[in-house]
Order: structure tokens, then sequence, then C-alpha cells
């Protein structure tokens, strides 16, 4: 994991994958940006849909507390958007404006978060520039609990623990 990652408090880091979210440009989105209104619909949607080994997961990242695991999980999410091509740049200034002081996230912050975790597996380059991202899996609530169940099952056992308690 990146160092400068690592290094953020729990808050900065959810902070982050916001900040990356806000900085991606509209025209990267296939169909459209989604707003913050359209996510936590989404998220909602997701959350009656999922399957029971996931739902736990969701309640965690849309509740009001658990703000240290959410922000395990946003490092989890803002490695991934380090690994995926295209996304460097606006990562950087991302980890950039989350040093700066915030106000409290809570609920916003895991509404992005899930969004996030669903990094687009589909990228176009033209010209070595970044032109477009695929982002179906924020269409519909059933693909990104789809999208949210393998990463809640790839989580390390210790987030998992601080999520759910076990």
């Amino acid at each position: 994991m990146d160092q400068r990652i690592a290094a953020l408090s729990p808050g900065q880091a959810q902070q982050a994958v916001k900040e990356l979210f806000d900085l991606l440009p509209v025209d990267l989105f296939d169909g459209g940006k989604p707003t913050i209104a359209d996510l936590d619909d989404l998220a909602k949607e997701a959350r009656d849909g999922a399957p029971p080994d996931v739902a736990p997961f969701l309640d965690a990242m849309l509740a009001e507390r658990e703000t240290e695991a959410r922000g395990e999980v946003a490092r989890l999410v803002l490695d991934q958007a380090a690994q995926t091509p295209g996304l460097r740049d606006y990562l950087d200034e991302a980890l950039r404006r989350a040093a700066q002081p915030h106000m409290d996230l809570t609920l916003l912050a895991g509404v992005v978060i899930l969004a996030m975790i669903a990094v687009p597996k589909k990228i176009k380059f033209k010209d070595g520039k970044l032109e477009t991202i695929e982002w179906g899996q924020l269409q519909d609530g059933a693909k990104l609990a789809h999208e949210v169940t393998g990463f809640v099952k790839a989580l390390p056992n210790t987030v998992k623990s601080s999520l759910f308690g076990a």
C-alpha cells in the first residue's frame, strides 16, 4: 500500500475517497456521473438486495458510526484506485486535498466509498489520455451489491472483525 494512503487517519481516508470521486470529470462516466443523491439511492437499493453475508458490511458502511473501520475500507479503495491506470493523477490530488481540514463526513463518506468500491473495470484511453470509464455498476443496486460482495469476501479478517464485531 502506498505510504501516503497508509498514513491517512480514518477521516482523511474517507475524505480522500470523496475527493477522488469529486475530481473525476463528468465525461469519464459512461452514462453520466451520478450525484451524491443518486449514490445514496443506489446504496439503499444495494442494501435491500444484498446477500445475507454482505448486508452487515453495507449497514456498517452506511451507519453514522464505524468511522475507524470505514476509514480502513477507504484506504483499501484508495489503494485499489492507485493500481487503476489513469486514476493516479486524480488520486494524488485527492490525497493532497484530504490532508486539509474538513468537516465530519459520516454517512456521506460511506455512500461514496461504496460507489468507489466498484472501481471501474473498463477504462478507455485515447492518445495516452484517459477518455472514458464505464461505471455501469453505478446504474443498478443489484450490480453494486454484486461488486461489493466480491470486495467484502476479499477484506482482511481484521477489517471484517472491526466492521462486523466478529
